[in-house]
């Protein structure tokens, strides 16, 4: 397998930051790249780890968002 000619990515596992996920894209999206690139994100609907895909879609950090609220109860409590 040629891994500097895939233009297919799957996703097992969300990302926690949007930040993340833009860099894992970029890893088959080359200079050069003469195919179309596919992303495939798999997950079950209704679940915490789709509602975390959509988040990071979105540009929200949950890394971020859960270390503050981590944070927030450590301090506040």
């Amino acid at each position: 397998m040629n891994l500097q000619r895939s233009a297919i990515i799957v996703f097992y596992e969300p990302c926690l930051s949007s930040l993340q996920l833009e860099q894992s894209r970029g890893r088959i999206y080359r200079i050069g790249q003469e195919r179309r690139c596919e992303y495939i994100h798999l997950s079950t609907e209704g679940t915490v780890e789709a509602k975390t895909w959509q988040s990071v879609r979105n540009g929200v950090d949950v890394n971020d968002r859960m270390l503050l609220e981590w944070a927030r109860e450590q301090y506040l409590s």
